[in-house]
Order: structure tokens, then sequence, then C-alpha cells
């Protein structure tokens, strides 16, 4: 593994449940939530039309048989072939999946479409890129005509899915294929495009870029230059009327993650203060500064122009007060659920726990943690809320989802007394711990660089030789150390860990930059802390 690779991707094992881990199926739902908030449209184009012979399933299953012996046999792209290929493509299946009822199957033949590109290309190369050519082809009017967003999404996600070069064969990388970048680039940049096909675009250019780093390759300077003043865009601008406050986080998510990977090849002092600009700002959710500050860890500081320059006080203390809120927000958010159920229990209500004689509440689904979102991911894998590089797991998909706080749908199942901690349903408090660990990981990434052998060591090896920085980075370690010592316990004291949050908040609360007001406690009453995006629709509170 080349140690400049290791100087900007993380060591997933080591980072763990806590940085992020999620099904695709997750990542889908929290795109068509991203989906459901953009603003009304004239109405969706209706299903493409399909010839009437496709209603006749024996017909369709013939041509399924034929398009399967082709891709398990053809060694060569014949015309016969081709035909196959695509009647089974263009005159059936694609056409097929715009039908509301078949909506469901997208992921599906998502996934077998990337199955048959690795075989067809063991067997024959020309058939691999007729296909992925075909694909990319007929998913580009999917993407930018009104359609619904389920196949919108999913038309990009399978163009940022294509590779040149498919994972197998004694092959240990897949290469994305580099005739998609521009394309999606070119549809971030879309006015008139959807913020949920942007987001999926942003995750699928996060896959090329991080691929540089896996096949140790440096890419031209004008793609890093040309992604770096769009992301930079997408950080510092204000969003458009349209858009949602949770959507344009989502949106600065995946900036920051793509700024933090080319802040490896060229970093910049832009790059610095986009990322520094998030860390500090309150009114952003937790789960945006704190990849911020992962941004952060993966700068080549060494690279970059007057470093010692940089206000190294100013980034200290804003990660004290990042700490600072983290600890605030699961401190405020477990007491507030202790006094509910408290309140609850006291008044006898059916359901509750410590309510003699009662089952308990049965259970549905709840907002999961935030990944990291992200999300080591998906399928084709990455750091924290990052797809993982190509040749982590499933190099041939790789769309991360984004920093959501969304992670997989927890069950609550039936609970009684039995199942609390502390006077909590032991699944919240499991949750605060997950979501700690998360932000804790961050926070030390920003401090050391992303994994302990990387070249990039972080922020400390200059900011802490800083007289005013370096104090408060020992008070930040101090804090991270006695939090994750807490947070982390085989038995959890519910008790001792509110505390310690409690006093390493106000502790750090000391350390904030002057300029930075305390977040307001929202007082949200939702099940988990008010700054993660709320649940998808259908899918339970």
């Amino acid at each position: 593994m080349p140690r400049r690779w290791l100087g900007c991707v993380p060591r997933w094992g080591l980072m763990g449940l806590a940085m992020f881990c999620a099904a695709e199926s997750m990542w889908l739902l929290s795109i068509a939530w991203v989906a459901a908030q953009q603003p009304a449209g004239t109405g969706y184009l209706p299903p493409l039309s399909m010839d009437a012979r496709y209603e006749d399933k024996k017909v369709v299953r013939d041509l399924m048989t034929s398009y399967r012996r082709v891709i398990s046999n053809a060694t060569a792209l014949d015309d016969p072939t081709r035909q196959v290929v695509q009647e089974y493509f263009q005159e059936y299946l694609i056409k097929s999946l715009t039908r509301p009822e078949n909506f469901g199957n997208w992921q599906i033949e998502r996934a077998r479409w990337s199955s048959d590109l690795a075989r067809s290309q063991g067997r024959s190369p020309q058939l691999h890129d007729f296909l992925a050519d075909l694909l990319f082809r007929q998913m580009q009017p999917l993407v930018e005509q009104n359609h619904h967003p389920i196949i919108r999404v999913n038309a990009m996600l399978t163009i940022a899915d294509l590779n040149r070069q498919e994972r197998g064969s004694g092959v240990t990388i897949a290469t994305p294929w580099e005739a998609t970048l521009p394309y999606m680039r070119a549809q971030v940049q879309n006015p008139d495009q959807i913020d949920a096909v942007r987001i999926a675009a942003l995750s699928g250019i996060l896959r090329h870029v991080e691929s540089y780093w896996v096949l140790n390759t440096q890419p031209a300077e004008d793609l890093v230059n040309g992604l770096t003043a769009e992301m930079l865009a997408l950080v510092n601008d204000p969003p458009p009327a349209s858009r949602s406050a949770d959507v344009h986080a989502w949106i600065q998510a995946r900036a920051l993650d793509i700024l933090g990977s080319l802040a490896g090849w060229k970093p910049q002092p832009s790059m610095f203060q986009a990322m520094q600009k998030i860390l500090v700002d309150s009114k952003a959710p937790i789960w945006l500064r704190v990849r911020a500050a992962y941004a952060l860890s993966r700068v080549r500081y060494g690279d970059l122009a007057d470093a010692d320059k940089l206000d190294w006080p100013a980034a200290a203390s804003g990660l004290a007060g990042l700490l600072a809120d983290a600890c605030r927000q699961e401190y405020d958010w477990l007491e507030r659920e202790r006094e509910k159920l408290r309140t609850a229990s006291s008044a006898g209500v059916p359901g509750v726990p410590g309510v003699p004689g009662e089952p308990g509440l049965a259970g549905g689904g709840a907002m999961g943690v935030p990944p990291p979102p992200g999300e080591p991911g998906l399928a084709g894998g990455g750091a924290v809320g990052l797809p993982p590089p190509p040749g982590e797991m499933d190099a041939g998909g790789g769309i991360g989802f984004p920093a959501s706080g969304m992670g997989g749908m927890m069950p609550y199942g039936p609970f009684g007394s039995a199942s609390l901690l502390g006077g909590l349903p032991k699944y919240k408090v499991d949750g605060a711990r997950r979501r700690l660990l998360y932000e804790l990981a961050c926070i030390k990434a920003a401090l050391d660089g992303p994994a302990p052998d990387a070249e990039v060591k972080g922020i400390k090896p200059l900011a802490g030789n800083h007289p005013a920085a370096g104090p408060v980075l020992q008070s930040i370690e101090k804090a991270l150390a006695d939090v994750e010592k807490a947070v982390t316990a085989k038995e959890p004291d519910v008790e001792a860990m509110l505390k310690t949050l409690r006093s390493r908040s106000q502790e750090l609360e000391q350390l904030r930059p002057q300029n930075q007001a305390q977040p307001a406690d929202s007082g949200n009453d939702s099940d988990v802390p008010s700054d993660i995006p709320p649940a998808v629709p259908g899918a339970g509170n």
C-alpha cells in the first residue's frame, strides 16, 4: 500500500462502527428523503413507452435467457451479441424500470449490472466497454429529464458506478471510468438539476478522486484546480432559496470530503479556510462540523504555502468548541429523554418501561447514528462518511451517502425495565455512545492525522508548537481521553458518563473562539439529537 495513499486514507478497520457503516438500501432511502425536499414541479414524465410484446412473460423470459447466455459465454463483440444486449437494455429493462411498480427493482438491477460488467470484462473487454457505454448513454436522459427522483438518482448512481477496469481476475483495484467524471461535474453545476441527483453525482466524483490515492497516480493539475474551485463554491456559497438547510449541509459535507482528498495532492490556504469556516460555525449541524474536522486531517501541511502563518489558535479553539458542543448535545438529549420517560412512567402511561404489568413499547425503526455519512461505507468503500476508495471492499460500487446522521435502521424491539440503563432505554444510550465515538474519531484525526502511520500528521505538529494553540490542544486531548473512556466502558455507567460529558463540555466552553456563540438548545423531542436530519418518511421514528 503506497505511503502517499496512507497519508490521506484512514485505516477503516480501526475506525469501526463509530466511523460509518450503512447498507445501500439506507442510502437510497436517504436520497429519497432529499428528493422529497425538492420544490414541486409541473409533474413527472410518464414511464417510457415499451413495445406491447414485452407484456408477454414468455417473451421477456426468452430475452433474459439470451442476455444471460451472452454475459456468461460471449468472448467477442459480434453483431448478434450486440443486438441481444441492446434489445435487453434499450427496449425492455430500462424502460420497465421507469414504471412506478418497478421502482423497487433499481437497486437489484444495479447490482446485477455491476456483476455483469465484471464477468464480461473477464471474457470480452470489448463487450464490457460496449455494455458500460450503453448504460452511460441510456442513463443520461433519465438523469436530465423530469422523471421521478427515484429514477433520476438511480440513473446517476449507475453512471457513478461505471468502471474502466473492473475488480476481479487478478485485479484488486477497480478503476472508475474517466468518461463519467466530466458528466458528473456538469450535473453538479447544472442549475436545473435536482439536489438528490447532485448529491449522488458528488459521491461519484469523490470515488474518482479517491481512486487516485489507491492507484498512487498523480491527478492532472487542471483537474485538481477545477474541482477545488467547484467544491469551494459549494462549501462557501449560501444555498439557493429553494434548498433546505439540511440538504445544503449534505452537499457541503460531500464537498468537504472531496476537498479533503484534493488537499493531500495540492493543499491550498483556501481549502483550510473553508474547512475552518464550517468547523467553527455553531449554527451548522455537528455531524457536518466533524466532517470538516476530518477533512482538516487530510491536508498535507508540509506542502501548504505559509502553513506556519495560519491562524492555529483559531483552529485549536474551533476544535475545542466542537468537542464541547458534541458533549453538550448528547448530555442534553439523554437528560431530556430520561425526564420524558420519568414523566410518562409516573403518570402510568401504558407501554412505558417502569410501569408494572405493561409489556413495553412495540418497536419500529429509528434513526441510526452518524456514520460515516456518509459511509468503511458501502460497496466501493470510504473514509468518515466517504465511499471507501476503490480497492476497499467492492471497488465496483463505491457510492456512499451524505453525512446525514442516517445510519441503519435500529429496531427498538420490545423492551421492559430490564432494558434500562440509568433510567434510559439501552438503545438510546448506545446511540449516543456511537455518535460520540464518531465525533471523537474525527476530532482526533484533525489533531493527529487520519491514521497512526500516515504521512499526514494533522494540525498538531504545527499548532502544538504555537504558544497560544499548544495548551488548547493539550486540553482537547485530555478531554478526548476522558470522554472516550466513559463512552467505551464495557458496562457503561450512565451517571458517570453524563457527569463526564457535562464537566468536559463546561471546561472546553472556556476555550471556544471568542466570536463563536454556543448553539441554542432546541429542546427537540425527536428520538435523535436535533441536528440529525429527520427520519426518512415512512421509516419510523
